[in-house]
Order: C-alpha cells, then structure tokens, then sequence
C-alpha cells in the first residue's frame, strides 16, 4: 500500500478529479512512485517511468509518455509541465496526456489525459488550477 501523506484526503481528491468533465483519466503519485489517487490505476512500472520524464528533455521527448501501455508523443517539455498527445487530431481524433509536478517539501504529480476536441490550451491550465487547489497545500 502507498505511504499516502495523512493529510491527503483521498476520496475528496478522486471526487475532484471526477468533477473536470473534460479529462478522461486522472492519477497523483508521489516523488518515491506511490500511487496516491486516482480515476484509473497505472500499471506496474509506469509511475518510475513518468518521475524520469524531468531528467532530461531530449530524451523525454524521444521517448513519449507509456500510460496504461499506450503510447503519447511529448510535444512540449516545460517543467513542471509535460504534455502530448496520440492520434490525429486533423482527423478529429485523438487522446493528449498533461503531467504537472508540483515542488513542495514532499513533491507530489498529477497526470490525466483528455480526448479531442478538448485541446491542451485548455486542460493544461485547468491542471494547473486543480495542482494548486488539492495538491500545492
């Protein structure tokens, strides 16, 4: 079982997620790879994967994003946001990814996912929002 800070109110954090309407997924995990909450689990493995995404640009944006074993090209790498996406969206279709890391004593990141047409521009300061209201106390 993850070490979930006791200050976290779990179920209040997963009622919140569920509140944005436009994201299809949403998780929390800790610097030490802890799942906290989420709407979905990730697989075995995959929260390492996402606390190395910061080392290092180039290869982040190589590599792409693995969640729930689908593959997301990174397009923009601007710590502590990472984002991307899959598909095409000039077909209207496709799935992006958007994971904010938010520095306090014990650092804690929020990663969700959002279908066409809802567009980065607009989730990307939604989770902003949302990191700052839950997660940056």
């Amino acid at each position: 079982m993850a070490a979930v800070p006791p200050e976290t109110d779990v179920v209040g954090l997963v009622d919140a997620m569920k509140a944005q309407k436009e994201w299809t997924k949403a998780i929390v995990f800790d610097h030490e790879g802890n799942f906290i909450a989420g709407t979905v689990k990730p697989l075995d493995g995959e929260i390492s994967a996402y606390l190395r995404l910061y080392d290092d640009r180039d290869t982040t944006m190589g590599t792409g994003i693995v969640f729930l074993n689908e593959q997301y090209d990174v397009h923009r790498f601007h710590p502590p946001l990472i984002y991307g996406r899959k598909g095409d969206p000039a077909k209207e279709e496709g799935e992006g990814i958007a994971l904010c890391k938010v520095e306090k004593k014990v650092p804690v990141y929020c990663m969700i996912t959002y279908v066409f047409p809802t567009l980065s521009a607009r989730v990307v300061p939604q989770l902003q929002a949302f990191c700052a209201q839950h997660l940056a106390q």
